[in-house]
């Protein structure tokens, strides 16, 4: 067991409220913040972020 690589990285996970300021700061329109946590609770950011690649334009 190698107790460097077992150390945390130091990042710290983001609450749902920040992941919504995440997509506002991605330029993605957000109506309702609330609505926007709840589904992030049940969809996770990453997933979610993924289906908007389809929809960017170059």
């Amino acid at each position: 067991m190698n107790p460097e690589k077992d150390k945390p990285t130091g990042k710290l996970p983001t609450t749902y409220k920040e992941q919504v300021k995440l997509f506002r700061n991605k330029n993605l329109h957000v109506e309702n913040s609330e609505n926007t946590e709840k589904s992030l609770q049940r969809i996770n950011y990453y997933r979610l972020s993924a289906y908007g690649l389809t929809l960017k334009s170059n």
